[in-house]
């Protein structure tokens, strides 16, 4: 019997031992799990912040580009403005070479108008100066006449006087 007390105790030994040797390798494998654990938590935390950061970055992007789009939009409002701006300005451009051109081409109608005003003026004035002198002519030519007639008369009536002394005499 004494066999088995040492049996006994040679088995608990022996899972002690086993126990032991089981308890080691569950310690061994419990730190490797949890280095392994520590390990995939650092990698999660390092993946969400590199996660986190590059959110930021996508998101600082996107309001980038809102910005920049917003920018463009902008300039392109403002560049469309301008061009409206650039062919209102010709638009007033032309506008003021037509009226130039119609003012000049009225000044030189105008001009035209008084020349011809002028001339026809100067021809009156001629006419009229002409005519006084034609006047003037005829006046004098009547003068004439009427000193002609009258000096005619005077030497018609000595005639017939002299014609009647004659006659006078003769008989």
């Amino acid at each position: 019997m004494m066999q088995q007390p040492i049996a006994v105790a040679s088995l608990i030994q022996k899972l002690t031992t086993e126990n032991e040797q089981l308890r080691r390798e569950k310690d061994e494998i419990e730190t490797e799990f949890d280095e392994k654990i520590e390990i995939l938590e650092k990698k999660y935390y390092d993946e969400k912040n590199w996660k986190e950061i590059a959110e930021n970055k996508l998101s600082k992007a996107d309001k980038n580009l809102l910005e920049e789009e917003n920018e463009k939009k902008e300039v392109k409002v403002k560049l469309q403005n301008e061009i409206e701006l650039e062919k209102k300005i010709h638009e007033k451009e032309n506008e003021r070479i037509e009226i130039e051109l119609k003012y000049k081409y009225e000044r030189e109608a105008k001009n035209e108008l008084i020349e011809q005003v002028k001339d026809i003026e100067q021809s009156l004035q001629q006419e009229i100066e002409r005519r006084r002198n034609v006047e003037d002519e005829n006046r004098r030519i009547k003068k004439d006449n009427q000193n002609q007639k009258k000096e005619n008369e005077r030497l018609k009536q000595e005639v017939e006087d002299e014609s009647d002394l004659i006659g006078e005499f003769e008989q």
